[in-house]
């Protein structure tokens, strides 16, 4: 499986939103750790959060890279900068997941590695929280 990663843009707007919404299929999953809100978002609410979200990575408060696959986002991991009284600890929220299918195949680890090497110099500090 050949992965490359690059930074979100507004482009992967629909791609993102079908790379999130897949979650909902395993979220009864016992072995699902990814935390998703009580209900279903709608598209709207999509469309809204990734339009923040570009924002934030404009402003230099965000960064979002996307791991693809044979044209497939199969991967995304964010970092955003946490201002109190949010965070309880550290200087930045994140989200790192892959989907199902292209688990176990090295893509976390180079989505996690890019990340690093893009948020040198903007971060005082990363935190990682890993569910297994």
């Amino acid at each position: 499986m050949s992965v490359s990663i690059r930074e979100a843009n507004l482009a992967d707007i629909e791609g993102i939103g079908q790379w999130y919404l897949q979650f909902w299929e395993e979220k009864e999953d016992a072995d699902f750790g990814l935390a998703l809100h009580d209900e279903k978002p709608d598209r709207f609410q999509e469309m809204r959060w990734f339009l923040e979200f570009q924002e934030a990575c404009a402003k230099g408060d965000a960064i979002g890279l996307v791991a693809e696959s044979e044209g497939e986002i199969v991967g995304f991991c964010e970092v955003n900068r946490v201002r109190p009284p949010r965070c309880e600890f550290g200087d930045f929220g994140r989200t790192l997941s892959v989907r199902k299918q292209s688990r176990g195949r090295g893509v976390g680890p180079a989505l996690l590695k890019k990340m690093i090497e893009r948020s040198r110099g903007k971060f005082e500090f990363l935190e990682l929280e890993a569910f297994a």
